[in-house]
């Protein structure tokens, strides 16, 4: 069925530990509330992100997770490395995952880098 979208809500202890990372990959606040709940959008281009903030919630526990994938990594983020994004954010886990070189088709060969912030 054209033009219907669904978005997932993505779990975060608190908003303002979520959001400095993904503004460092390029993405800006479209929508933030704190009450009733904690609720944050964050968009790059056609790309939405959202997320929920619950007290007492444990990143490392989580399996909540997002899989963005983007035909050229590199447009948009030249004012920031993805490494700075790693630091950004100091609470939780982060994974920047690349396509290696020469990979191709649907199932590139990907290296990552995981940080526990």
């Amino acid at each position: 069925m054209a033009g219907e979208r669904t978005y997932a809500i993505l779990p975060c202890r608190a908003l303002d530990e979520v959001i400095p990372f993904y503004e460092a990959l390029g993405f800006h606040v479209s929508y933030r509330q704190e009450r009733p709940n904690p609720y944050a959008v964050v968009r790059r281009e056609d790309l939405q992100l959202h997320f929920t903030g619950i007290e007492g919630f444990a990143p490392e526990s989580s399996y909540g997770s997002v899989i963005v994938v983007v035909a050229d990594p590199t447009r948009g983020r030249a004012r920031r490395h993805p490494a700075s994004a790693l630091r950004a954010g100091r609470t939780g886990w982060r994974r920047i995952v690349t396509a290696s070189s020469g990979a191709s088709g649907s199932n590139p060969g990907l290296a990552s880098r995981d940080a526990l912030a």
